[in-house]
């Protein structure tokens, strides 16, 4: 046995200049040769240790008094020293402790590393948090895990799927925990993403990440210059700002909260609508939520319907915490238009909308009172059809109003069969 930490040493029999190992064994048993003898005849590399106190901490003990004093023995997978490797420290701190993959809303703000990874290989991946002393029942670690994703760019990873989950480690609350697996080759543009995380979003602590690979490779932080810039915009729908989403037959889609977004420059753009606060990770999402982004036409209160033609992008609509959709953008003369809602008009909830992107932005929130299109009736060219169940069909004279009716009740009833697809999906 060898003791790392330096420690009293044992006291016991086989100790050190023990007895035992100059008595001869009775019978003849073992040739006639003491144990010290014998372990000098097989060439033992610990020889020393049954003579004298052993600089590096090797001692002997009896097998009775190893299962005495020891509850457990981990087994250690141990790699040569030119297998490449890299270990790098970090911690988990108050906005950097995002929970484990459960946690949609949070599970990005974990420390991430990005492992580039030329060639195909067989990777082994270790997460260790600092030793903690005292009776094993006592030693408070946090319940960990690792997993390693497919990348798709150089930044922080902002979404992900199950499929881009190359594998994962236990979660546990021991010091370390650990798994091997093979890893497709990266490219330079695209690294494989390694996040450590607790179970919990909002633990703090510290801790190891250490790399081996029968290939080289590189393993590094997210670079800061390779962070995105970040835009976070709390809003609320309530009694006066709860729209809907803007199917044909909904005219109140409008009243939602809604934000002008002017880009400079080309970017890329990753829209993210979560619940404030976060449900629990067990617990089914009660509103189906979606974020659209809005051509300069059609956002801010220039219309009171809108086409396909006047969506960029869009996430959700589902029942989830937090939905989300990236779009590539051009340099904008004209503002486009955020518009975050829920499927149903009227419901009520708090929201965080999050924009990510590779260039700065200019945001400003469209006051309630500009949102409010004209109530002048639309002409029947500009009345939009958004959805493969819903068509809307109006009359922008009064004098038919009375046959038009007919047609726009039979067209919403047709509508209302379809479940929770937002007519611009």
């Amino acid at each position: 046995v060898r003791d790392l930490w330096g420690g009293a040493p044992w006291g016991g029999a086989w100790r050190a200049g023990a007895p035992e190992w100059t008595e001869l064994p009775s019978g003849g048993g073992g040739g006639g040769a003491s144990a010290l003898q014998q372990l000098q005849a097989a060439g033992s590399a610990h020889v020393g240790a049954a003579v004298a106190a052993d600089a590096t901490g090797a001692f002997w003990m009896a097998m009775d008094d190893f299962v005495t004093c020891f509850d457990k023995v981990y087994a250690c997978r141990m790699f040569p020293d030119p297998t490449p490797r890299a270990v790098v420290f970090g911690e988990w701190g108050a906005a950097s402790s995002g929970g484990c993959l459960n946690y949609a809303s949070s599970w990005r703000l974990n420390p991430q590393f990005m492992l580039e990874l030329p060639t195909a290989a067989r990777v082994f991946v270790s997460l260790s948090q600092p030793s903690l002393f005292g009776p094993i029942q006592q030693r408070d670690y946090l319940p960990v895990g690792v997993c390693v994703l497919k990348g798709n760019s150089r930044r922080r990873l902002l979404v992900t799927r199950r499929e881009n989950l190359f594998g994962a480690s236990v979660i546990s609350d021991t010091r370390e925990v650990s798994f091997e697996l093979e890893l497709p080759p990266s490219t330079a543009d695209r690294p494989h993403v390694i996040v450590p995380y607790t179970f919990e979003p909002g633990e703090v602590g510290e801790f190891k990440l250490s790399v081996f690979c029968e290939a080289k490779f590189s393993l590094r932080p997210v670079a800061k210059d390779d962070e995105w810039h970040h835009i976070a915009l709390d809003g609320e729908w309530d009694a006066q700002r709860s729209g809907g989403c803007p199917n044909p037959e909904n005219e109140h889609w409008h009243r939602n909260p809604q934000w002008s977004l002017t880009a400079q420059q080309p970017t890329n753009l990753t829209i993210l609508l979560e619940i404030r606060p976060p449900p629990p990770p067990d617990t089914p999402a009660q509103l189906a939520l979606g974020a659209i982004l809005l051509s300069s036409a059609a956002g801010g209160g220039k219309k009171r319907f809108i086409g396909r033609e006047d969506v960029i992008s869009q996430a959700g609509f589902a029942r989830a915490p937090v939905v989300s959709t990236t779009v590539r953008l051009d340099a904008t003369s004209e503002p486009l238009y955020l518009l975050p809602c829920t499927f149903n008009e009227g419901e009520v909830a708090q929201f965080t909308l999050h924009l990510y992107s590779d260039a700065p932005l200019e945001v400003a929130e469209v006051p309630f009172a500009a949102l409010e299109p004209s109530s002048a009736p639309l002409p029947p060219t500009q009345v939009s059809s958004v959805g493969a169940e819903a068509s809307a069909s109006a009359a922008a004279n009064e004098a038919a109003a009375a046959a038009a009716a007919a047609t726009a009740a039979a067209e919403k009833a047709r509508s209302a069969k379809s479940s929770h697809a937002c007519a611009v999906m």
